[in-house]
């Protein structure tokens, strides 16, 4: 008999238009979402900043001096991470179209080398990635519930143990890792990255808007980014459940 077509990558969901069509139809803010969690570091922030090595002939103690520094290291790092993405997301929604798994290496053969060798990279990513993450929810949790007893070793070890535990639990019920990441980057990347950032400068703005020593623009924008914000977490969650 005839021997059957080799199966091929759907593209039925790409917009005739192409992929710039895509931006005019509302599953842009799931892209948004997912795109979001890329950039979710704001919790390490104070840490990274207490850490970095102040510039030859300073103080360690003058903070000041390491803000050049650390506006460079910032914007490195978010580059890199926004060049890494675009170039991810072009290759895989290049090769499968809308047939595009939440995790583009399950698109691939298990008997792939390549692919399995990808694998391995994002297992050991998660694995060197995983405590930094943890210790600003640790962290987060303690200063929000209990700061005055962050130091207490025995109430250390139970909150690490029950926080692995449930995110553990998460893990393993979650299957579909597209959904959870277009979710958590709806509600908290988008309250990391757009909404908390500009709330708190915003209140510092308003002391210096107050006191004479800044316009009132910059504040605005700030008040437009929380909003932006808002919009996107929303309508985020609506698209990417919805859907």
């Amino acid at each position: 008999g005839p021997v059957p077509a080799p199966p091929r990558p759907s593209m039925a969901a790409a917009p005739a238009g192409g992929a710039l069509a895509t931006l005019a139809t509302p599953k842009v803010f799931v892209l948004v979402s997912v795109l979001a969690t890329a950039f979710t570091a704001h919790y390490s922030a104070p840490r990274m900043f207490a850490e970095l090595a102040p510039p030859a002939g300073e103080a360690s103690g003058k903070a000041v001096a390491k803000v050049p520094r650390f506006c460079l290291v910032t914007g490195l790092g978010f580059g890199l991470s926004a060049l890494l993405c675009a170039a991810v997301l072009s290759v895989g929604f290049g090769t499968f179209g809308g047939a595009c798994s939440g995790l583009i290496l399950n698109n691939y053969a298990s008997t792939d080398p390549l692919a399995q060798l990808s694998r391995l990279a994002v297992g050991a990513s998660i694995v060197c990635t995983y405590p930094i993450a943890f210790t600003g929810l640790r962290d987060g949790v303690f200063s929000l519930a209990a700061p005055d007893k962050a130091s207490d070793p025995k109430l250390r070890l139970a909150l690490t143990l029950g926080l692995i535990s449930f995110i553990t639990l998460c893990g393993i019920l979650l299957t579909d890792l597209g959904i959870v990441a277009a979710v958590s980057g709806a509600v908290l990347a988008s309250a990391v990255v757009y909404i908390l950032p500009s709330i708190m400068w915003a209140r510092v703005l308003a002391a210096r808007v107050r006191a004479g020593t800044r316009g009132t623009k910059e504040l605005y924008a700030c008040r437009a980014v929380q909003v932006l914000g808002v919009i996107f977490g929303l309508v985020g969650v609506k698209v990417t459940l919805g859907g």
